[in-house]
């Protein structure tokens, strides 16, 4: 079954199921917050990210470490804050599942995924864009998103002129899961879910 979307009682939520079996890619809305909220509050944490000890300003969505690991002591979790502004970023993918919760731009955000394994790539040069869906979300709202290591994704404003998002992203186990691949740039039609 490709793509499920259904209305919720509590928190409209898009699940994008994997092709081949991983963990799916969970999207759920949380709150709408005031006009311009998403773009203020971008500006405002932009700033403080870049003052952080740990700021990193790379694959255009500059982060910074607010809570590292401490593997002496048992603690493989990280967290993170990281942006995404106007230009949007790349196809990539972490080998370690991540689990988000941000706000969007004013002018919306859209989120696309590829649930395809690299064995399907190697297969058949359509296999990413088959495996390829994206989810709308509305501007400035708080929204969470989950998804499984190996997961394709990227992050764009829907409406030019306006940042995409600012989160919050918890690591939840750094153990040997630092890598991070980048597409090669181009930007495939995407397949359109929409939260419920």
């Amino acid at each position: 079954m490709p793509t499920v979307s259904r209305p919720a009682r509590g928190f409209p939520t898009a699940r994008i199921e994997h092709r081949h079996g991983r963990l799916p890619v969970e999207v759920s809305l949380v709150a709408q917050l005031g006009h311009g909220a998403g773009d203020d509050l971008f500006r405002q944490t932009g700033k403080r990210q870049h003052g952080q000890a740990g700021f990193i300003d790379a694959l255009d969505e500059p982060s910074a470490s607010i809570a590292a690991t401490d593997f002496a002591r048992g603690e493989s979790t990280a967290l993170f804050s990281f942006a995404v502004g106007p230009e949007g970023h790349p196809f990539h993918r972490h080998a370690g599942h991540r689990v988000f919760t941000a706000i969007s731009g004013s002018g919306g955000t859209q989120l696309c995924f590829s649930t395809v394994s690299d064995a399907a790539m190697q297969a058949s040069p359509t296999a990413f864009v088959d495996a390829l869906h994206h989810v709308d979300i509305p501007p400035d709202c708080l929204f969470t998103v989950r998804f499984g290591g190996g997961t394709w994704h990227r992050f764009m404003p829907l409406k030019p002129g306006h940042p995409a998002l600012f989160a919050l992203s918890c690591h939840t186990d750094e153990r040997g899961a630092s890598t991070i691949l980048r597409w090669p740039c181009w930007w495939p039609p995407a397949r359109p879910i929409s939260p419920a």
